[in-house]
């Protein structure tokens, strides 16, 4: 076991080689990774990271070409706009996420999140559209309110997206948590199995 001067010695190479590191391919040191998606068609990686900044926190996207090293933002939404559940197309050059307004709680560290949007994002140029939106969604009796809970994976011809939906009938009570179709040309949801434990 190293002796603690030893400990910090190395503490402080680490440190040093990770903020090379982050100098190097351009996301900030104190950015913590949360998803990484390669899309095959583009040969674009895309990385989703997030940190912890005075009474918020961040969440940004970055994305490079394989051939690359250093990363460059992808975007510059509004502090209070984050973009979660990445995923990309199998088959085309475009990835796909939640969209999401947070704000902050009464408590230290208590934040609330409102679902937007499914957005579209081409690849490389970075050009967005909006695709599934809040207060569109066309769903099935008896349901009368819905969101996006969390997006899993898109058809190759972009047709679908399978996702988790919170649903809550018109009266209101406990929201029910299905794994759904959703077709961006109608923005009709097909409800595909029931979740009772919420993610599974």
């Amino acid at each position: 076991m190293p002796s603690d001067d030893e400990a910090e010695r190395l503490r402080r190479e680490f440190e040093a080689e990770q903020r090379a590191t982050a100098g190097a391919i351009g996301i900030g040191h104190d950015f913590r990774p949360d998803v990484t998606v390669y899309n095959q068609a583009s040969g674009i990686i895309v990385a989703s990271m997030k940190r912890d900044v005075p009474d918020a926190f961040e969440q940004r996207l970055f994305l490079r070409h394989r051939s690359e090293r250093r990363y460059r933002p992808l975007g510059a939404p509004p502090p209070d706009i984050h973009r979660y559940d990445l995923i990309t197309s199998p088959t085309l050059p475009a990835i796909y996420y939640t969209v999401h307004r947070v704000t902050k709680g009464e408590q230290p560290g208590e934040y609330g999140c409102d679902w937007l949007s499914i957005d579209r994002c081409e690849l490389p140029n970075g050009d967005v559209e909006s695709i599934v939106r809040k207060g569109e969604l066309q769903l099935p009796e008896p349901y009368a309110r819905g969101w996006v809970s969390k997006l899993f994976c898109v058809a190759p011809d972009e047709s679908a997206i399978i996702c988790s939906c919170g649903l809550e009938r018109p009266e209101g009570g406990r929201v029910r948590y299905w794994l759904c179709s959703v077709v961006p040309r109608t923005q009709e949801v097909a409800l595909l199995s029931r979740l009772e434990g919420i993610w599974y």
